[in-house]
């Protein structure tokens, strides 16, 4: 069978994009410091329904910080309680839920936070620059290394369809 030269270097270029995509979609060791390439719009549908109003900011402020959007997304998924505005789960240091004056607040206080704390070395939960590394602080359960990476490897993988 003759393949025509086209269809060929069509092939080869799905062949290579694909290769250079799996290599960046393994999540279990994906840098947690790429910013997204996505844009709100694309993220937004991405997350869920209760904080897709907050795609801006979420890709403002992770490219400002350089943190994974996808992977904020996704832990805003898992851990928000929209009746206090903390779409992160996070507590204060009696171990209570905080409450915050506004979402955009707890995004511009918390992703900031998170990049310090758990992905800048000598930061308080430094571990590495992984979901598993996080893991070890944030939570500390394979239900929630689990649910984030594979929540992570759909963002980027659905991102990587759109680009």
């Amino acid at each position: 069978m003759k393949v025509k030269p086209i269809i060929a270097a069509l092939l080869l270029v799905v062949l290579l994009t694909t290769t250079a995509y799996a290599r960046q979609l393994d999540a279990a060791s994906y840098d947690l410091r790429t910013v997204s390439k996505l844009t709100a719009e694309e993220l937004a549908p991405m997350m869920h329904p209760e904080s897709r109003h907050l795609a801006d900011e979420v890709i403002e402020i992770c490219a400002k910080e350089g943190i994974s959007a996808e992977f904020i997304a996704t832990v805003m998924r898992w851990e928000r309680r929209p009746d206090l505005r903390n779409w992160f789960g996070w507590t204060d240091n009696r171990g209570r839920l905080m409450r915050f004056g506004s979402d955009v607040h707890c995004l511009r206080t918390i992703i900031p936070r998170i990049k310090q704390m758990y992905l800048t070395e000598g930061g308080r939960y430094f571990k590495g620059y992984t979901i598993a590394a996080v893991s070890k602080y944030y939570n500390n359960s394979d239900f929630w290394r689990n649910t984030i990476t594979a929540g992570t490897q759909r963002i980027l993988s659905k991102g990587c369809e759109l680009k």
